[in-house]
Order: structure tokens, then C-alpha cells, then sequence
């Protein structure tokens, strides 16, 4: 009787330690897969504007993404000529990237700003500027106005993006910018000399950051040389 209940309680307890290491055998963390590409997006760069060789152009942008880590390659910012690769750079992984670009001789043409980024599952994204020109130093500069316009944005009221035009008599320092009716800025479209002529930016109802902002009036305002000082009301639709 002892040695049959001695036996019973033997083979219960080979029976309890054979499960328990069953349950941690062959064991292995799980690997997330992520098919979403990265976000990408361009804050500076020209936009229906024509440069002559030599200009220097900025370029502005950001990239990121929540998972995984961006990868070590492909991730580079181009200018595109007639649709061929006219120069590249490549950047590191960071919120805010600049690249300050001097236009080279090329016959005049139309011209993109380009950025491509990709993750470690190969999610690709890439997004482009408006377009604008190059023209050779040779070639005669466009007509100019006689004094500096800003022209209503159009279309007014807007969604998704509104286009703001404006002229210069003469090249320098241009600030054209958008703020909310308590004067914050909101977004900063250009910062920088532009050449004389005619000038366009859009804006996409999305401030410095990226983030959409809420629907209603705001205010593109125009600082340019000789103390010019001008400002349009836009209104974004919800």
C-alpha cells in the first residue's frame, strides 16, 4: 500500500516537471512588421519661381517615422531638371533637415525639389516641391514690376491650400509669413533674398510643425525692402 501511493506520487511529480519545461521550450520574442511608410514633408522650397545660375536656392524638410528606425540608406534630397537627376545629398535622421543649393549652368528649364526616405521593412515615401525654373546666367532676365504687390491669395476662402503672388522691382530679403488674428506666427513661407520679378508660394493650412491648424481667418503678411509692409486676410475652411 505504502509503495503503491509512494510510486503515485513519483509519477506525478515526473508528470508536473515535464509540462513545466514544456511551456519554455523553443521560446521567442515576436517581431512587429510594419507596412506603413515613413512621413515625409517639404517646409522651404521654391515655388513657381525662376533663378538664374549662380542663385542660391533652400531647401527645407523633415522625416520621421514611429517604427521602426529610419534606415541607414536611402534617404536623400534631390533637384530634378527636366526630370533627370541634376544633383543629390543625403541626410541623417533628424525632425529638421536644410540644404542651401547653387543653381549651376544649365540650359534654361523647369525644374523639382525631390526628398525620399525609407525604413528597415523597405517602406518607401517620397514627396516633391511645386515646380520652378532655371535659366542660364546668359539668358535675359524677365520683365519687372515697378513696385513691389502682394496679390490676394486665390482661392479665398480655401481647402486644401491657398496660392499667394507677389512682384518685386528689385532682388533682396523677403519675409512672407502667415499669423493668426492674435499676431502669433503660424508659418514662415519664404525667409531669404529672391531675385526681381514675379513670385508665387502656397500654403496648406498647416503651420511650422506640420499640424493642420483649426479652420477660420488668418493673415499673409509681406516684409520686403524699402520698408514694405503688407497684409492679405485668408480664411481656411474646416
Amino acid at each position: 500500500m505504502k509503495l503503491n501511493r509512494l510510486l503515485t506520487i513519483l509519477l506525478m511529480m515526473i508528470l508536473v516537471t515535464t509540462a513545466h519545461g514544456g511551456i519554455h521550450r523553443g521560446s521567442s520574442a515576436s517581431m512587429r512588421l510594419d507596412a506603413e511608410p515613413p512621413q515625409i514633408g517639404i517646409v522651404t522650397a521654391p515655388e513657381g519661381e525662376t533663378f538664374i545660375a549662380g542663385d542660391t536656392l533652400h531647401f527645407a524638410w523633415w522625416a520621421s517615422d514611429s517604427y521602426p528606425a529610419l534606415h541607414d540608406s536611402n534617404r536623400v534630397a534631390a533637384v530634378l531638371v527636366r526630370e533627370a537627376l541634376q544633383d543629390s545629398t543625403t541626410y541623417t535622421v533628424t525632425l529638421d533637415h536644410t540644404w542651401d543649393w547653387i543653381a549651376p549652368e544649365v540650359s534654361s528649364a523647369n525644374c523639382v525639389f525631390e526628398v525620399t526616405v525609407r525604413d528597415e521593412f523597405g517602406n518607401t515615401a517620397t514627396t516633391r516641391s511645386d515646380v520652378f525654373r532655371l535659366l542660364r546666367s546668359d539668358t535675359a532676365a524677365p520683365d519687372t514690376p515697378a513696385t513691389i504687390r502682394l496679390a490676394a491669395p486665390a482661392p479665398n476662402p480655401f481647402n486644401p491650400q491657398t496660392t499667394i503672388t507677389f512682384a518685386l522691382p528689385e532682388s533682396g530679403p523677403v519675409d512672407l509669413s502667415v499669423y493668426d488674428l492674435h499676431g502669433r506666427l503660424v508659418r514662415r513661407l519664404h525667409q531669404g533674398a529672391l531675385p526681381a520679378g514675379s513670385h508665387t508660394r502656397t500654403w496648406n493650412g498647416r503651420d511650422d510643425d506640420g499640424r493642420r491648424v483649426a479652420g477660420g481667418p488668418y493673415m499673409v503678411r509681406l516684409l520686403a525692402g524699402g520698408g514694405f509692409n503688407e497684409a492679405r486676410k485668408v480664411v481656411l475652411l474646416p
